[in-house]
């Protein structure tokens, strides 16, 4: 399984990127929680528990998003 590499920024989010492009974010919404904000096309956001687990979900739907295109 393909994972993203993983660094946090200064307002809190988690950016999963591939290179040098974020293909993930992990981001706390006030008085939702924390959402998984794919950027790749024909992937919906999502509500998660916290970041940890956004970021496991995040490498699970990439690893099946490249598998999808056949990469």
């Amino acid at each position: 399984m393909k994972t993203l590499k993983w660094s946090q920024n200064g307002q809190g989010n988690w950016n999963g990127k591939a290179g040098p492009y974020t293909l993930m974010v992990v981001a706390f919404h006030l008085g939702e929680g924390w959402w998984l904000h794919p950027k790749l096309p024909g992937l919906p956001s999502e509500l998660v528990g916290d970041p940890v687990e956004g970021r496991v979900k995040a490498n699970l739907r990439f690893s099946e998003w490249l598998r999808a295109i056949g990469v």
